[in-house]
C-alpha cells in the first residue's frame, strides 16, 4: 500500500499501533490509518520556528506523541484530539534523537551539540546529562530487562556518533563507562539493546547491521567474619558476533 499526502521529502517515520506518523521537510506531520491508507490527522508546523527533527511515543501515554525540533524546543501532542498539551523549552540545541527509557515518564534526548539529557516529561525536570565529544548524537539505546542473578549489567545508555563511535554511560554512577570506536565506518543510524541481554544491535550509514556483545560484570559476595562484602567486578569487551 502507498500513502499519498506529503508534498516535501519525508524525513521521519514513527509506527504507533494501527497508525503511522510521518514528518516531512516542509513542516507537515501526518498521522495515517495503516489499514485504510487514509489521513487520520495532519499537523502543520513552520520550519522556521519548529522544524520537526525527532519523534517518539512516550510509554503509557495514550494517543500522545513527543516531537523534537531543530530549534531545540519539544512539544507533546494528543494526536486524537489534535491538541498541543505542553511545550518544553529545550536546552539551546537542536534535538536529533528522542528515546524512551525503561522508566515511565523519562526520555533520553540527544542534541546536535553532543549533549544527552535524561528528562522527566511529566515533571519537566532534567534528571542528569552527559556530553559526547564526537559531535551530534545520532542514536540512543537504553539497556533494559530484569537483572540476572549472577551475570548482570547496570542501567546503561549507549549513544551513537557521526564517526561511527559508540559511548556507554552508567546511569547509576552518572559517568562514561567505556567507548567503542569505529563500530561502524560511518554514522550510527540506530541502536537497540536486546531485552535483558548485553547485546546491542546497530545499523549505520555504511549499510551494515551489527550485533555486539558489550560487556558483562559480576556480582561477587565474599564472606569474611560473618559479614558479606559486596564487590562489583567489571569485564569490559566488545565482540562482533554478527555482521550483515
Amino acid at each position: 500500500m502507498r500513502y499519498h499526502g506529503h508534498k516535501q521529502e519525508v524525513r521521519l517515520l514513527l509506527p504507533l499501533g494501527d497508525q503511522l506518523i510521518s514528518a516531512d521537510s516542509g513542516g507537515d506531520v501526518i498521522v495515517w490509518d495503516v489499514q485504510e491508507g487514509d489521513v487520520y490527522l495532519r499537523l502543520q508546523f513552520d520550519p522556521a520556528s519548529f522544524a520537526v527533527s525527532a519523534m517518539m511515543h512516550p510509554s503509557t501515554y495514550l494517543n500522545k506523541v513527543l516531537l523534537g525540533s531543530s530549534q531545540g524546543a519539544l512539544q507533546l501532542w494528543n494526536i486524537k484530539t489534535s491538541k498541543l498539551l505542553f511545550t518544553f523549552a529545550g536546552w539551546s540545541a537542536g534535538v536529533t534523537v528522542l528515546q524512551q527509557s525503561p522508566a515511565v515518564d523519562v526520555v533520553g534526548v540527544g542534541t546536535a551539540t553532543g549533549r544527552i539529557i535524561i528528562h522527566n516529561i511529566r515533571l519537566d525536570e532534567t534528571l542528569m546529562s552527559f556530553t559526547q565529544d564526537w559531535g551530534p548524537i545520532t542514536s540512543l539505546a537504553f539497556r533494559t530487562g530484569p537483572e540476572l542473578m549472577v551475570i548482570n549489567g547496570p542501567p546503561v545508555l549507549a549513544s551513537g556518533s557521526p564517526q561511527g563511535h559508540i559511548a556507554f554511560w552508567d546511569l547509576e554512577r552518572r559517568q562514561l563507562v567505556t567507548q567503542h570506536r569505529h563500530a561502524h565506518k560511518t554514522a550510527i543510524a540506530a541502536a537497540t539493546f536486546l531485552h535483558g541481554e548485553p547485546l546491542l544491535i546497530t545499523n549505520g550509514a555504511d549499510n551494515a547491521i551489527k550485533v555486539i556483545i558489550i560487556y558483562v560484570y559480576l556480582y561477587i559476595y565474599i564472606y569474611i567474619y560473618n559479614i558479606y562484602i559486596y564487590v562489583r567486578v567489571y569485564f569490559r569487551f566488545f565482540k562482533f558476533i554478527l555482521v550483515l
